[in-house]
Protein backbone atom coordinates (compact mmCIF):
# COMPACT_ATOMS: atom_id res chain seq x y z
CA UNK A 1 0.00 0.00 0.00
CA UNK A 2 1.29 3.47 -0.88
CA UNK A 3 2.49 5.66 1.97
CA UNK A 4 0.96 9.14 2.44
CA UNK A 5 2.42 11.58 -0.08
CA UNK A 6 3.60 8.82 -2.40
CA UNK A 7 2.42 6.51 -5.15
CA UNK A 8 3.17 2.83 -5.61
CA UNK A 9 4.58 2.52 -9.11
CA UNK A 10 6.32 0.33 -11.64
CA UNK A 11 7.45 0.51 -15.28
CA UNK A 12 5.98 -2.08 -17.62
CA UNK A 13 5.23 -3.00 -21.23
CA UNK A 14 1.51 -3.46 -21.94
CA UNK A 15 0.36 -6.60 -23.75
CA UNK A 16 -1.49 -6.18 -27.04
CA UNK A 17 -5.31 -6.45 -26.60
CA UNK A 18 -5.71 -9.41 -28.98
CA UNK A 19 -3.06 -11.36 -27.05
CA UNK A 20 -4.77 -10.54 -23.76
CA UNK A 21 -7.90 -12.17 -25.13
CA UNK A 22 -5.91 -15.28 -26.09
CA UNK A 23 -4.34 -15.45 -22.62
CA UNK A 24 -7.75 -15.20 -20.92
CA UNK A 25 -9.01 -18.08 -23.06
CA UNK A 26 -5.92 -20.08 -22.06
CA UNK A 27 -6.68 -19.43 -18.38
CA UNK A 28 -10.19 -20.78 -18.86
CA UNK A 29 -8.91 -23.94 -20.56
CA UNK A 30 -6.37 -24.55 -17.81
CA UNK A 31 -8.89 -23.95 -15.05
CA UNK A 32 -11.09 -26.76 -16.41
CA UNK A 33 -8.20 -29.17 -15.81
CA UNK A 34 -8.21 -28.56 -12.04
CA UNK A 35 -10.58 -30.27 -9.62
CA UNK A 36 -10.94 -27.12 -7.56
CA UNK A 37 -9.89 -23.49 -8.04
CA UNK A 38 -6.25 -23.43 -6.86
CA UNK A 39 -5.04 -20.49 -8.97
CA UNK A 40 -5.84 -16.79 -8.65
CA UNK A 41 -5.64 -15.84 -12.30
CA UNK A 42 -4.34 -12.44 -13.39
CA UNK A 43 -7.10 -10.30 -14.88
CA UNK A 44 -6.79 -8.96 -18.42
CA UNK A 45 -6.17 -5.38 -17.31
CA UNK A 46 -3.30 -6.60 -15.12
CA UNK A 47 -1.36 -8.41 -17.86
CA UNK A 48 1.94 -6.66 -18.48
CA UNK A 49 5.68 -7.25 -18.64
CA UNK A 50 7.26 -5.59 -15.60
CA UNK A 51 10.56 -3.81 -16.34
CA UNK A 52 11.18 -2.21 -12.96
CA UNK A 53 9.19 -2.15 -9.72
CA UNK A 54 9.75 0.97 -7.60
CA UNK A 55 7.45 0.47 -4.66
CA UNK A 56 6.60 3.78 -2.99
CA UNK A 57 7.73 6.88 -4.89
CA UNK A 58 7.37 10.35 -3.34
CA UNK A 59 4.76 12.34 -5.25
CA UNK A 60 7.27 15.18 -5.54
CA UNK A 61 9.64 12.85 -7.45
CA UNK A 62 7.19 11.55 -10.06
CA UNK A 63 8.07 14.27 -12.59
CA UNK A 64 11.79 13.52 -12.20
CA UNK A 65 11.12 9.80 -12.54
CA UNK A 66 9.20 10.29 -15.78
CA UNK A 67 12.04 12.46 -17.11
CA UNK A 68 14.55 9.72 -16.26
CA UNK A 69 12.40 7.08 -17.97
CA UNK A 70 12.17 9.29 -21.05
CA UNK A 71 15.98 9.41 -21.15
CA UNK A 72 16.17 5.63 -20.68
CA UNK A 73 14.21 4.91 -23.85
CA UNK A 74 16.24 7.25 -26.08
CA UNK A 75 17.95 5.25 -28.80
CA UNK A 76 15.99 2.05 -28.10
CA UNK A 77 14.10 0.94 -31.19
CA UNK A 78 10.72 -0.80 -31.29
CA UNK A 79 11.02 -4.58 -31.14
CA UNK A 80 8.97 -7.76 -31.39
CA UNK A 81 8.14 -10.24 -28.64
CA UNK A 82 6.47 -13.64 -28.77
CA UNK A 83 4.56 -15.27 -25.91
CA UNK A 84 5.80 -18.85 -25.94
CA UNK A 85 5.82 -21.65 -23.38
CA UNK A 86 5.01 -21.69 -19.68
CA UNK A 87 6.46 -22.56 -16.29
CA UNK A 88 6.20 -22.11 -12.55
CA UNK A 89 8.23 -20.22 -9.94
CA UNK A 90 10.19 -21.49 -8.14
CA UNK A 91 9.62 -24.93 -9.71
CA UNK A 92 6.93 -27.29 -11.04
CA UNK A 93 7.25 -29.30 -7.79
CA UNK A 94 6.77 -26.31 -5.45
CA UNK A 95 4.90 -23.73 -7.56
CA UNK A 96 3.83 -20.34 -6.28
CA UNK A 97 3.44 -18.52 -9.59
CA UNK A 98 2.39 -19.68 -13.06
CA UNK A 99 4.07 -17.75 -15.88
CA UNK A 100 4.22 -17.49 -19.67
CA UNK A 101 7.60 -17.23 -21.40
CA UNK A 102 8.80 -14.64 -23.87
CA UNK A 103 11.01 -14.97 -26.93
CA UNK A 104 11.85 -12.65 -29.82
CA UNK A 105 14.06 -9.55 -29.74
CA UNK A 106 15.22 -10.25 -26.18
CA UNK A 107 18.57 -8.40 -26.57
CA UNK A 108 16.66 -5.17 -27.30
CA UNK A 109 14.27 -5.84 -24.40
CA UNK A 110 17.22 -6.41 -22.08
CA UNK A 111 18.90 -3.24 -23.35
CA UNK A 112 15.76 -1.27 -22.48
CA UNK A 113 15.50 -2.85 -19.04
CA UNK A 114 19.17 -2.17 -18.26
CA UNK A 115 18.83 1.47 -19.33
CA UNK A 116 15.74 1.85 -17.14
CA UNK A 117 17.57 0.25 -14.22
CA UNK A 118 20.54 2.60 -14.64
CA UNK A 119 18.57 5.81 -15.16
CA UNK A 120 16.07 5.25 -12.34
CA UNK A 121 18.08 3.41 -9.67
CA UNK A 122 17.69 6.29 -7.21
CA UNK A 123 13.89 6.28 -7.29
CA UNK A 124 11.48 4.37 -5.10
CA UNK A 125 11.86 2.48 -1.86
CA UNK A 126 11.93 -1.06 -3.17
CA UNK A 127 15.21 -2.97 -3.02
CA UNK A 128 15.23 -5.64 -5.71
CA UNK A 129 18.51 -7.26 -6.66
CA UNK A 130 16.96 -10.15 -8.60
CA UNK A 131 18.06 -10.76 -12.17
CA UNK A 132 15.66 -9.76 -14.93
CA UNK A 133 13.76 -12.82 -16.24
CA UNK A 134 11.28 -11.72 -18.92
CA UNK A 135 7.87 -13.34 -18.34
CA UNK A 136 4.18 -12.66 -17.97
CA UNK A 137 2.55 -13.71 -14.71
CA UNK A 138 -0.46 -15.88 -15.56
CA UNK A 139 -1.66 -16.61 -12.04
CA UNK A 140 -0.70 -17.10 -8.39
CA UNK A 141 -1.34 -20.35 -6.57
CA UNK A 142 -3.54 -20.14 -3.48
CA UNK A 143 -3.58 -23.77 -2.37
CA UNK A 144 -1.82 -26.22 -0.10
CA UNK A 145 1.20 -28.30 -1.13
CA UNK A 146 -0.79 -31.17 -2.67
CA UNK A 147 -3.02 -28.95 -4.83
CA UNK A 148 -0.03 -26.78 -5.74
CA UNK A 149 1.87 -29.83 -7.01
CA UNK A 150 -1.16 -30.69 -9.15
CA UNK A 151 -1.00 -27.21 -10.67
CA UNK A 152 2.69 -27.71 -11.45
CA UNK A 153 1.98 -31.09 -13.06
CA UNK A 154 -0.86 -29.69 -15.20
CA UNK A 155 1.22 -26.74 -16.38
CA UNK A 156 4.22 -28.97 -17.14
CA UNK A 157 2.07 -31.40 -19.16
CA UNK A 158 -0.01 -28.73 -20.90
CA UNK A 159 2.60 -28.20 -23.61
CA UNK A 160 1.74 -24.55 -24.15
CA UNK A 161 3.30 -23.36 -27.41
CA UNK A 162 3.32 -19.93 -29.05
CA UNK A 163 0.29 -17.85 -28.14
CA UNK A 164 1.11 -14.89 -30.37
CA UNK A 165 3.46 -12.01 -31.17
CA UNK A 166 3.28 -8.26 -30.85
CA UNK A 167 5.36 -5.23 -31.75
CA UNK A 168 6.50 -3.30 -28.69
CA UNK A 169 6.61 0.42 -29.43
CA UNK A 170 6.09 1.85 -25.96
CA UNK A 171 6.13 1.21 -22.24
CA UNK A 172 4.35 2.85 -19.32
CA UNK A 173 4.85 4.12 -15.80
CA UNK A 174 1.93 2.62 -13.92
CA UNK A 175 0.47 3.45 -10.52
CA UNK A 176 -1.00 0.54 -8.57
CA UNK A 177 -3.68 1.18 -5.95
CA UNK A 178 -4.84 -1.36 -3.39
CA UNK A 179 -8.46 -1.18 -2.27
CA UNK A 180 -11.01 -3.59 -0.76
CA UNK A 181 -11.94 -4.51 -4.35
CA UNK A 182 -8.35 -5.52 -5.14
CA UNK A 183 -5.50 -3.90 -7.09
CA UNK A 184 -6.23 -1.38 -9.82
CA UNK A 185 -3.75 0.12 -12.27
CA UNK A 186 -3.59 3.60 -13.75
CA UNK A 187 -1.21 4.85 -16.42
CA UNK A 188 0.90 7.77 -15.19
CA UNK A 189 2.94 8.29 -18.37
CA UNK A 190 3.50 6.52 -21.68
CA UNK A 191 6.99 6.44 -23.26
CA UNK A 192 7.31 5.90 -27.02
CA UNK A 193 10.41 4.06 -28.17
CA UNK A 194 12.66 5.80 -30.72
CA UNK A 195 11.32 5.25 -34.23
CA UNK A 196 7.71 4.52 -33.27
CA UNK A 197 6.64 8.14 -33.75
CA UNK A 198 8.31 8.33 -37.15
CA UNK A 199 6.64 5.09 -38.21
CA UNK A 200 3.27 6.55 -37.24
CA UNK A 201 3.96 9.72 -39.25
CA UNK A 202 4.95 7.66 -42.26
CA UNK A 203 1.74 5.64 -42.11
CA UNK A 204 -0.22 8.90 -42.02
CA UNK A 205 1.55 10.11 -45.16
CA UNK A 206 3.82 12.70 -43.55
CA UNK A 207 7.46 12.96 -44.64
Amino acid sequence: MAEPGSIRAFAAIPVAPDLKAEILRLQERLQRLFRKNPVRWVRGEQLHLTLKFYGNVDSTQVASLTAALRMACEGVRPFELSITGSGCFPSFQRPNVVWLGLTGDLPVLEQLQIRIEQQTKDFGRQSDNRSFHPHLTLGRIKAGPSAAREVGRVIQEAGIGEIGRWKVGEFELIQSTLSPRGISYQEVECFVLCGAVQNLLTRNGSP
